[in-house]
């Protein structure tokens, strides 16, 4: 959404004007500062206090007879409120992008995308339009383009599902540690902690090779599992529950300027419901978010149909699965 609504939203609010559904909607934005680093953390010293200055005087409510110090806030509080305030008047989606992209390092030509989450699970988006789910505290580096490479390849610390899109003419390879995980496209859980005494690669879906620097050591199917054992380079390969293991990736999730189509899938396997997009331009809207663990299915059409100037249908009695149509607010809904 633009800076206008955005303008309007909180002064509304403010006034205590706004709908439930728009004021659900600033709480959720608040609450995703609770859960990502701040972003103001990254900023110069000066723009920290232009920035304080700007929300004392043109964003924050007056709070009259109090004296001066009753007003001042501790630091770590109004970073966190700068942060917010910000991202309501100009777009989240627009702050994460110039505070939370992480830094370029030309040598390895790999990027980080932004600090690593530490309290919730953390949506990436490849170059490729493979998705990846961080846990907390995780890293991925990858190239910001792999154009004209043979190869996708992306280097992984930590745990991460992947979700990787299927092109047959160039193999995407996760490292992690010792282990070097090839596939064409497919679903796939790494386990590689820093540390941990083995590296564990589960399969979803699809077909995986794993191996190491010497060779090849399992070509993995759908509920097969390697434990590679980092101090002596032995493995086992075992019959799991993938799902079972992978549902980590459930918790608590932040969406950093994920489009309205990727959310869909994310609700689609997160609720067992099919969605439905009747508009191609409300499929590449894009908008940031956190899908919490415990949050209802009702809940996130809501968020995510007001962010996006969307209406929604829900049908429990469409076929077997549940249905949900989802439709620019100025177009009927089925």
């Amino acid at each position: 959404m633009q800076e206008d609504f955005f303008i309007d939203l909180l002064k509304r609010y403010r006034e205590g004007k706004t709908t439930p559904e728009e004021a659900r909607m600033l709480e959720v934005y608040y609450k995703s500062f609770d859960l990502k680093p701040d972003v103001t953390d990254s900023m110069p010293e000066s723009e920290l206090e232009q920035l304080k200055e700007a929300i004392h005087q043109e964003i924050l409510p007056e709070r009259r007879g109090l004296k001066r110090q009753e007003r001042a806030l501790p630091r770590v509080q109004w970073r966190r409120l700068a942060a917010a305030a910000v991202a309501l008047l100009i777009g989240a989606t627009f702050i994460f992008r110039q505070f939370g992209d992480g830094s370029f390092d030309p040598e390895a030509t790999l990027q980080t995308p932004g600090m690593p989450a530490t309290r919730t699970n953390n949506l990436v988006q490849l170059p490729d339009g493979s998705l990846v789910i961080l846990s907390p505290g995780s890293t991925l580096d990858f190239p910001d383009t792999f154009d004209g490479l043979p190869t996708r390849e992306v280097v992984l610390k930590g745990e991460a599902y992947f979700d990787v899109k299927r092109m047959p003419d160039r193999p995407f390879i996760v490292h992690s540690g010792k282990l070097k995980t090839t596939v064409l496209g497919t679903s796939f859980n790494v386990k590689a902690l820093p540390g941990d005494e083995s590296i564990t690669v589960t399969v979803i879906t699809g077909k995986v090779q794993v191996g190491d620097e010497k060779e090849t050591l399992a070509v993995l199917r759908p509920d097969e599992q390697i434990v590679y054992h980092v101090e002596d380079a032995k493995k086992d390969v075992l019959e799991v529950d993938a799902d079972a293991l992978a549902s980590w990736k459930l918790d608590d999730l932040y969406c950093d300027d994920i489009t309205v189509a990727q959310a869909a899938l994310l609700i689609e396997e997160r609720y067992r419901v099919t969605v439905q997009i009747t508009d191609e331009q409300l499929k590449e809207k894009r908008f940031t978010t956190t899908f919490g663990k415990e949050e209802t299915l009702e809940s996130v059409l809501s968020s995510m149909a007001l962010f996006n100037e969307a209406v929604y249908v829900f049908d429990a009695d469409s076929a077997e699965t549940p249905r949900v149509v989802l439709s620019p607010r100025s177009t009927t809904s089925p």
